[in-house]
């Protein structure tokens, strides 16, 4: 269809009369219409619209239209798109009135439900190129706005299944780079900056995780964690690239770092006066919205703060890959030890989702402090009872087998600190009251390890005939009606494996409920022999028979 004769009577009418809002709903009208039409139409149209807007005649023409175009163009941008619409897009962007271009942009990054990643390209492109134009007295109300819509942008575009998360991680930094080149020369935008960083963060470890703490286990060659190591199932290759973004974004917040104050310093402040004074912490702060005020450049101002997990995940990123000593430096400059009740609070702060990203940094930043928690042996045991709670509840809801495995050791390790009368108040506690049957098996190997399996010791409460009793009885109640449930089969399995090592020891007493337990799990075993694997069950049976 020829569209250059029409395109070219509406712009010499709209020239002649000013009428700029006709000539937008006219483009508006043409586009809409044809989005319907085959490729070779489309394409044609935006060639005659952007030929004609190019011309030196029409630049003011383009000036006044460009920030109400750019909106109309987005639903011809796709990832496997021509170049026509993005260069269009770029030519607006770069013609257009700066102040407007900056403005529909923001409003596209933070009201629309993009259809693809390329469509927030074009648009962070636009918003960048418009700022670039602009001469401000009040930088702070573009920076703010910038973050907010940027930060936006991300969230909506991470509603879009299949995307490359990948390469919108780029495009990001891309844009945060843009942003610091842009503002850092500003002394009064640095802490604005600091917190774009830190939200930013927060935004990237709700989404990827990196397996941290399990690969800082394997640093330390821990044997327990070599032998779990090949049946963990994470991407190498994938883990490299997400590596490959944090150090460039550790670079790119340095650049921020070298144009005035030590803003590494200040989220270091930040966040240990976060961990001290934990009944104060208010959470993420993120981006929050502030009245309009009635004039000039204030109606686009945004406040703009620290997000304390994005904080935490920053410190936590720096130790891994640059300087592994940099908590121990915050905690010896403040002269003052994290505490239980700090380390509990980063937990919950951090544990709080519904993915292993950012438990997966909660364990990590626990194995960097574990060092530093002076209260372990104190008497009163509820504050790490109830932080060992914390870990135990990961290990029973995720399905990550590593973060199971992680958590599953910072509870012992914590344990292992205490005599033996309080590691054996937690264990009891643990199987008398924990809901999750994986928690109990792995509570039921704990016991065994300090009991059958110790070192002889005197008064050591896991070998009292009383509570070996009290264990044997909540097996027998827990474990009455079995049934197939993955959970319930390792509870199964270790209570059996309990049970052999109490025989080994002499210490099991084979009375009536013990004897008829055994009928029943053999029987139990023998019903769905079609559906679960057997051969360990058959046998600590069979090792657990009486001796005729």
């Amino acid at each position: 269809m020829d569209w250059k004769k029409s395109v070219q009577k509406a712009t010499a009418v709209t020239i002649e009369t000013k009428d700029y809002v006709s000539y937008c709903t006219m483009v508006e009208m043409l586009l809409e219409q044809n989005l319907t039409h085959k490729e070779e139409d489309r394409l044609d149209l935006l060639r005659c619209l952007h030929e004609e807007l190019q011309k030196l005649e029409h630049e003011r023409l383009t000036k006044e239209i460009a920030w109400d175009v750019l909106g109309m163009l987005l639903p011809f941008v796709s990832d496997g798109s021509s170049k026509e619409a993005r260069d269009f897009v770029h030519f607006l962007a770069e013609k257009g009135n700066p102040k407007e271009v900056f403005l529909k942009s923001n409003e596209i990054l933070t009201n629309t439900v993009f259809q693809n990643l390329s469509q927030l390209e074009v648009t962070i492109d636009s918003m960048n190129l418009a700022m670039s134009r602009i001469e401000t007295n009040r930088p702070l109300a573009f920076l703010d706005n910038y973050i907010f819509s940027l930060c936006s942008g991300i969230t909506r575009i991470l509603l879009v299944r299949e995307i490359d998360r990948l390469r919108m991680w780029h495009i990001c930094l891309d844009s945060m780079e843009k942003m610091t080149q842009r503002f850092g020369k500003y002394p009064e935008c640095h802490p604005n900056l600091t917190a774009a960083f830190t939200i930013f963060a927060e935004q990237f470890f709700s989404f990827e995780c990196l397996c941290f703490s399990f690969r800082e286990r394997l640093r330390s060659n821990d044997p327990h964690i070599k032998f779990r190591n090949n049946r963990v199932p994470y991407d190498a290759k994938k883990l490299q690239e997400m590596d490959c973004i944090l150090l460039r974004f550790l670079d790119s917040f340095d650049a921020v770092c070298s144009m005035g104050v030590d803003n590494w310093d200040r989220l270091a402040k930040y966040f240990y006066n976060e961990l001290i004074n934990p009944d104060d912490t208010q959470g993420s702060q993120s981006v929050q919205k502030q009245e309009e005020e009635e004039q000039g450049e204030g109606d686009m101002d945004q406040k703009v703060g620290i997000d304390f997990k994005g904080c935490v995940a920053m410190i936590t990123i720096r130790s891994y890959y640059r300087e592994r000593n940099f908590l121990e430096e915050i905690i010896y400059k403040s002269k003052q030890p994290i505490m239980l009740k700090s380390i509990f609070t980063l937990m919950l702060m951090e544990g709080n989702s519904d993915t292993s990203c950012f438990i997966d940094l909660a364990l990590y930043q626990s194995l960097l402090l574990l060092n530093f928690i002076i209260e372990r042996s104190t008497k009163d045991c509820k504050g790490l009872f109830s932080l060992l709670q914390t870990y135990q509840y990961f290990s029973a809801f995720n399905t990550e087998p590593w973060i199971r495995l992680i958590a599953n050791d910072i509870v012992f390790y914590l344990l292992d600190s205490l005599p033996l009368d309080r590691r054996f108040t937690y264990a009891l506690d643990t199987l008398e009251e924990c809901p999750f049957e994986n928690v109990k098996a792995s509570i039921l190997n704990y016991y065994q390890k300090n009991g059958v399996l110790s070192k002889p010791a005197e008064n050591n409460p896991f070998l009292e005939k009383e509570n070996i009793f009290k264990v044997i009885s909540i097996i027998l109640d827990d474990l009455s009606n079995p049934t197939a449930e993955p959970l319930s089969l390792i509870y199964l399995q270790q209570a059996l494996i309990f049970m052999y090592y109490l025989k080994f020891q002499n210490c099991l007493e084979y009375n009536d409920q013990i004897l008829h337990f055994l009928k029943n799990i053999e029987s139990f075993i023998q019903k769905n022999e079609e559906n679960v694997s057997t051969q360990n069950f058959t046998y600590y049976l069979n090792l657990l028979q009486l001796e005729k």
